[in-house]
């Protein structure tokens, strides 16, 4: 009897371990994800508003476009390895986003450009509802590939802001 509890408690032993930290998505899984989603939103600075504000006052509502006024995108800091960090954010959807943060929409492709070109950051923040990803600069390349082998589009939507809904 005693020997059947032993072999019994050592078959159970393995199960009663601590999981190990969880494997991070490859460049392809995220670009396979992105490309689920119609469009991303990034947030644009204070800058970039008063800017278009400018820029309708000039030429009228109807005819402004994003080559009318300077686009910049507000970025985070996070704590990656001990070293406050630059990171480039962007959400799914608005209601991931603080109240009232002006977002522009972008096709998944357009978004992954505007972080090619930034070159303050390093690292993309994406807020989804299935959780944050994280993907570096040195990944783009092959987030690309995947996001358009999964069938994201690569056309620029035409330039609109939304606000964020989250409280």
């Amino acid at each position: 009897m005693n020997r059947l509890a032993f072999a019994v408690l050592l078959a159970a032993l393995p199960a009663c371990r601590k999981p190990g930290p969880p494997v991070p998505p490859t460049p392809a899984a995220i670009g396979a994800e992105l490309a689920t989603y119609p469009q991303l939103l990034a947030p644009l600075t204070h800058e970039s508003m008063e800017s278009l504000v400018e820029a309708v006052n000039s030429h009228g509502a109807g005819s402004v476009t994003a080559a009318n006024f300077r686009q910049s995108y507000l970025h985070r800091t996070a704590i990656i390895n001990g070293v406050k960090t630059a990171v480039f954010v962007g959400y799914s959807t608005p209601w991931q986003a603080l109240e009232k943060t002006p977002l522009q929409p972008m096709s998944v492709l357009q978004f992954l450009h505007a972080f090619a070109v930034d070159a303050e950051t390093e690292i993309v923040m994406l807020h989804t509802p299935k959780g944050t990803l994280y993907f570096t600069r040195e990944q783009l390349v092959d987030v690309i590939g995947a996001a358009r082998t999964a069938g994201a589009t690569s056309g620029d939507q035409p330039f609109t802001f939304v606000l964020g809904s989250a409280k």
